[in-house]
């Protein structure tokens, strides 16, 4: 078999290292945590604000992280999921602006430091990514973005949509906006055929 990697964008400073963090912010997904990405495509979002710099990605292994971490999240963005498959568990983000970031959680009882392998060719970055069958819905996401998204909030419209939707309200939003949702929808029913073939 192959092997299957996901993506930790990290500071310059950390690499080839990554390390866990104390997360709370997801009920149901907290602990010492490692995020990483199921995205190869991500371009500037994760340029780090305080340090004016962007992030590089880091190739780490699924199956090393699977193999020692207690818990392994993946996220839904506008679907309600959840369920469980041996230590993986499927559930829905709050905030569903962060689609891109295509997040999958694994979470340690203790801290850890990973080593992992700097990815800096795109083309590298997509063909280690294949496994998981998202490439495809993850660039149409990724392109499309920039043709929704605001320039001081990003996809911050998905946020509000989501908690008016809560509230049994509507929220207006454009056609483009609900192609956007749309193609989110397929990419959490993909996520979801990934985590039951794994």
């Amino acid at each position: 078999m192959s092997r299957r990697y996901v993506i930790k964008y990290e500071h310059q400073e950390e690499l080839p290292f990554t390390r866990s963090r104390l997360r709370d912010d997801v009920s149901g997904a907290t602990g010492h945590v490692i995020e990483t990405s199921l995205n190869p495509f991500l371009k500037g979002y994760f340029l780090d604000m305080d340090m004016k710099s962007e992030r590089s990605p880091l190739l780490l292994s699924f199956d090393e992280l699977y193999e020692i971490a207690e818990k392994v999240v993946f996220f839904t963005y506008v679907t309600d999921a959840q369920f469980n498959k041996g230590k993986i568990v499927v559930m829905k983000y709050p905030y569903p602006a962060c689609i891109l970031e295509a997040e999958v959680r694994f979470i340690f009882s203790n801290p850890v430091r990973i080593e992992g392998r700097v990815c800096e060719n795109q083309q590298e970055l997509v063909k280690n990514m294949s496994w998981t069958k998202l490439n495809n819905v993850l660039e149409k996401l990724q392109e499309f973005s920039e043709e929704v998204s605001d320039p001081r909030y990003h996809l911050g419209w998905l946020n509000t949509w989501e908690e008016f939707k809560g509230l049994g309200m509507s929220f207006p939003l454009s056609s483009k906006q609900w192609k956007f949702i749309a193609l989110i929808k397929r990419y959490d029913m993909e996520l979801i055929q990934l985590v039951k073939s794994l």
